[in-house]
């Protein structure tokens, strides 16, 4: 579809994001639904969610603060992650998935631990 085609493209213009990927790591939470883990794999942003261990996300860098998401198993779809960036540090970022799963956004809100 037209849509992907164009996140295609922009994920293939190697632009980078506003912050180094080191940034965007750690654990957010939502009150919902739990904990997500983002961190750097090869390159890429690689996200693992609590309450489905064998699930993962593939975080490619689209434009402004925003990640396209490809779901380790299909039927979760892709979808595009955007982040809250205040400050020069990231925030919180909105999860959605394939919307015949689940029509609700999440809002993971990065936690800050101590010595980080």
């Amino acid at each position: 579809d037209a849509d992907m085609a164009a996140n295609k493209k922009m994920i293939a213009a190697k632009k980078r994001p506003p912050l180094p990927l080191a940034a965007f790591e750690g654990v957010y939470l939502d009150s919902t639904y739990g904990k997500a883990t983002l961190k750097v794999v090869s390159g890429l942003l690689e996200m693992s969610l609590e309450h489905h261990s064998t699930l993962k996300g593939k975080l490619e860098y689209l434009d402004g603060n925003s990640f396209f998401c490809t779901f380790s198993n299909p039927v979760f779809g892709t979808a595009i992650f955007p982040f809250e960036i205040n400050g020069g540090l990231v925030k919180s970022m909105k999860v959605t998935v394939n919307s015949s799963l689940d029509r609700m956004p999440y809002t993971f809100r990065k936690v800050i631990l101590p010595g980080k």
